[in-house]
C-alpha cells in the first residue's frame, strides 16, 4: 500500500513591498539540497541581463535552527516572482510542476493580500487639514461686531447661548483675545472696538431705523473713552512683559470675592444677557 506525502507548503515573505522566496525555501518544498538550488540559481543569474537580475534576485541570509540548539547564519539568494520562475522553469517531472503550481498559488494570494490592505489605506478618509484663522486686523474681522442693514457699526453683535456662568466667562475672554491680537496690529481699530462695547454706540431700533443707544451702564462717552484707553495701556503693558491681573487670586477664607461672591462659592448658574 502506497502512502501520499504532501509537500511542505511555500513559505514567502515581503520585501520592500513585493513577495518574495528564498533558495532554501525552494529547496525544502522541492526536497533537494540547498547548496544544489543555489548553484542553478546563480547560473540562472549569469545567463540573464544585469538589469533584469537585479529587482528579481538579491543577496541574503537566514538563521537555521540547529540540531544541538542554537542558530547558524546560511547565505541564500532571495528571488520575486519573476526569478522563480525564471529558475524553476529548468525544474522537470510531475512533482516539480506540483511544486511550481504550490509557489504559483502562493505568489497570488500575497499579491491579492498587499492589493487588499492599498485599497484598505485607500479608503480610510484623510482629515482636511485645518483652515488657518484668519488674522484680526481691522474692526471687520472681530467676531464679535458687524455693520447693521443701515451701516452702522453693532460691536455687541452676540446672540445669547451661554446658559452657565464658567462658559459665558470664557466666551467673554475669546472676544477680549481678539481685541487683544487687533491691538497689537492697529490699537486705533481696538480703541474704537473697545469704546463703542463699552458705550454700545449704534443700534438698530424695532423700527428698522438707527438710534444712538442710551439704554446701557456705561453709555457716557467719556467713561467708555477712558475704560478703552486703560484696556489698550494694560494690552501695552502686558505685551511688555507685565504680569496679568487676577481677581481672584486666593482671597482669605469667608472674604468677599471682587465679583461679590464669597470665597469658594459658587456663581450665578445662568449667564444673564
Amino acid at each position: 500500500m502506497s502512502h501520499v506525502h504532501s509537500a511542505p507548503a511555500p513559505v514567502l515573505a515581503v520585501v520592500n513591498g513585493v513577495p518574495t522566496t528564498t533558495t532554501h525555501d525552494i529547496a525544502r518544498v522541492y526536497g533537494k539540497r540547498h547548496d544544489h538550488v543555489l548553484r542553478i540559481v546563480r547560473q540562472r543569474m549569469a545567463e540573464c541581463p544585469s538589469d533584469w537580475c537585479l529587482p528579481n534576485f538579491g543577496e541574503a541570509s537566514v538563521e537555521l535552527p540547529q540540531p544541538n540548539g542554537g542558530t547558524v547564519s546560511y547565505p541564500v539568494i532571495r528571488l520575486s516572482k519573476k526569478g522563480f520562475h525564471f529558475v524553476v522553469g529548468k525544474f522537470t517531472g510531475a512533482k516539480a510542476v506540483q511544486h511550481q503550481i504550490a509557489f504559483a498559488d502562493e505568489f497570488e494570494r500575497m499579491e491579492a493580500e498587499l492589493a487588499r490592505r492599498a485599497q484598505a489605506l485607500l479608503a480610510v478618509p484623510v482629515a482636511a487639514p485645518a483652515l488657518p484663522k484668519p488674522a484680526i486686523r481691522r474692526r471687520e474681522d472681530l467676531s464679535f461686531a458687524r455693520h447693521d442693514k443701515n451701516g452702522h457699526w453693532r460691536n455687541w453683535s452676540v446672540e445669547p447661548r451661554c446658559r452657565q456662568w464658567e462658559d459665558g466667562i470664557e466666551r467673554g475672554e475669546a472676544f477680549f483675545r481678539e481685541v487683544a491680537e487687533l491691538a497689537a496690529h492697529d490699537e486705533d481699530e481696538a480703541y474704537d472696538a473697545l469704546r463703542f462695547v463699552f458705550g454700545r454706540g449704534w443700534e438698530s431700533a424695532t423700527n428698522g431705523t438707527s438710534e444712538w443707544s442710551t439704554s446701557h451702564p456705561g453709555e457716557e462717552t467719556g467713561f467708555a473713552r477712558a475704560l478703552a484707553r486703560a484696556a489698550l495701556d494694560g494690552l501695552r503693558a502686558r505685551r511688555a512683559g507685565a504680569e496679568s491681573f487676577d481677581p481672584d487670586h486666593q482671597p482669605k477664607p469667608g472674604r468677599p470675592r471682587k465679583d461679590g461672591f464669597k470665597h469658594g462659592a459658587q456663581g450665578p448658574s445662568a449667564l444673564v444677557h
